[in-house]
């Protein structure tokens, strides 16, 4: 049987650049997700989500971001909410996997996620040496589950699929 998350687990998206990265692309990926997070938990059936991300540590060369459900009372982790975050690192594994090396089932996305998918991108495409991470981190110990790395041909292989489902919705 599995050991339970610690209760401090987050999504971790780790940012290793060479060139600065453009403040508008780091926001647009940043947002967008969080929209596919926000749009995963409303398909697991949540009403809403106090989905937050945080910026945890910026130092030269890579970015550490954590995205946690937070509650309003003292910024607490939602311990029901580990397992969602464990689900949502596997599901942007998935989704990653399938756009970018060809593995694994279609994921069944709506037109904002396709959207917020090639958003996600932005930072990546911008820089050829940029490669990103993203998993569940248990911060307590660090050990990263679901990880799923990608690089500059990937990203821009996601991108141009997600931009193309989008483009043949209409």
């Amino acid at each position: 049987m599995k050991e339970p998350l610690p209760q401090d687990t987050a999504l971790l998206v780790h940012i290793e650049h060479v060139k600065p990265i453009e403040v508008n692309d780091f926001v647009s990926s940043l947002n967008a997700l969080n929209g596919l997070y926000s749009s995963f938990m409303r398909k697991r059936g949540a009403k809403s989500t106090d989905a937050k991300l945080y910026v945890e540590k910026i130092q030269q060369g890579s970015i550490d971001i954590h995205l946690c459900e937070l509650a309003s009372v003292g910024l607490i982790p939602f311990l029901e909410n580990v397992n969602s975050i464990l689900d949502f690192a596997g599901h942007m594994k998935n989704i990653i996997e399938y756009f970018a090396r060809g593995k694994g089932d279609k994921p069944s996305l709506d037109i904002n996620e396709y959207k917020n998918l090639s958003k996600l991108m932005d930072v990546v495409v911008a820089d050829r040496e940029t490669v990103v991470s993203i998993g569940a981190i248990a911060k307590e110990n660090a050990q990263v589950f679901q990880n799923c790395t990608f690089n500059f041909l990937e990203g821009h292989g996601v991108k141009n699929q997600s931009e193309f489902c989008v483009d043949n919705s209409k």
